[in-house]
Formats: C-alpha cells, structure tokens, sequence
C-alpha cells in the first residue's frame, strides 16, 4: 500500500507527516514567526488516515517544544461539505478568525486544495501574501504552482514513494519465501515558493 494502512500481512510505503510538520514549524520559526496556525483537513473520513492524527500531533508537540502558543481551531476540520463554494465560505471564516481576530501570521494547511481557497480568501479581505501571512501546505497539485503568489509545500515525495513500492513488490515476487511485512517511510522535503516571508513587524 502507498500512503495509506495495508492489511495485517500488508507491506506499507508513506511520508513522514511528523518529520514535514517539523520542516514547516521550524522555517517559520526562522522566519521570525511566532503566531503559527493550522488548517486541517476538509472532511470527516480523513480522519482515519495517518497524515491526520501525525500533522496535528505534531503541530501540537512543535508549538510546545518552541514555547509558542497554539492557535484556535487546529483541532476542527476545515470544512464538512466538498465543493469549491463552501471550501472559500470557510477559508474566508479561517482568516477572519484565525488571521484577523487572533493575529496569526502565518498557517500550515493540511492540504492544496484548502491551500489554494485560503490564499484567494486572504486576497480579498486585503491580507497580503506573503507580505502580512505566510502559508504552507502539505502536498502539491497543478494549481499551487500556476496560482498567483504560487504556494510553498511539503513534497510528500510521491513519485519516490511509487519508486519504492514498485521495488519492494519486485522484491517480494522475486523471493516469496522471505517476503514479509515492511513499512517504508520516506522524509519529506519543504519546497519554498512565493507565499512564505519573514514576520511582519508588529
């Protein structure tokens, strides 16, 4: 299985979602950020995955370790409903609250696609990115790159990933009688673009 739980018997390849939180809290860190938020995920089923309970863990551990203060609404999910409408409905109530009641300058995002709504979300209640908010999200589709500013991410190394399921399962063909469960973990890597920037002054 990529990215995802296999059976009792079933060999696993994923990302490392602790160690791409840690990438991600620790850039902003340096960047002088000291109001870090979080976006997680959009709906309910993804609760059962992995990546859920590891960034949100993490995000956790991270804000303590730097004895900063972990910001409203890291433990609700983004949205319930998948469509582009409310996913902007509550990008915007994401910035309203997060943003601009409680002064986050900069937010993790569990995915692109709430990534992408919270960048046009901050465009249009004037919050300049990267110059006032700072965004990086895990993972990258074709509107990350192309949007304008272009979003900064967490690679989850996918194409890497498939490299090494395709050689386990060769492994594992080719001597049957050795095969056994394996979880292959792969570390992450920050990809920085156009949305992250230093603190802005307060």
């Amino acid at each position: 299985m990529i990215n995802g739980p296999a059976g009792k018997n079933g060999s696993m390849v994923v990302p490392d979602d602790v160690n791409g939180m840690r990438l991600a809290i620790k850039h902003f860190v340096e960047l002088g950020h000291k109001r870090i938020s979080y976006a997680g995920p959009q709906a309910a089923f993804l609760r059962g995955h992995s990546s859920v309970y590891d960034r949100h863990n993490t995000y956790l551990t991270e804000m303590e370790k730097y004895n900063l203060p972990v910001m409203s609404g890291h433990d609700k999910l983004f949205s319930t409903i998948k469509t582009y409408e409310n996913l902007y409905k509550s990008a915007v109530q994401f910035i309203e609250t997060s943003v601009l009641q409680n002064k986050a300058t900069a937010i993790i995002v569990y995915g692109h696609m709430e990534a992408v709504n919270l960048v046009q979300a901050a465009q249009h209640l004037g919050v300049s990115v990267p110059q006032q908010l700072s965004i990086i999200c895990f993972c990258d589709q074709h509107a990350c790159d192309i949007m304008s500013p272009n979003i900064s991410f967490i690679d989850l190394m996918s194409k890497e990933m498939g490299i090494a399921a395709a050689e386990l399962l060769l492994r594992q063909l080719n001597n049957p009688e050795k095969a056994k469960p394996e979880l292959i973990k792969l570390p992450e890597q920050l990809v920085l673009r156009n949305t992250t920037g230093p603190a802005p002054k307060e």
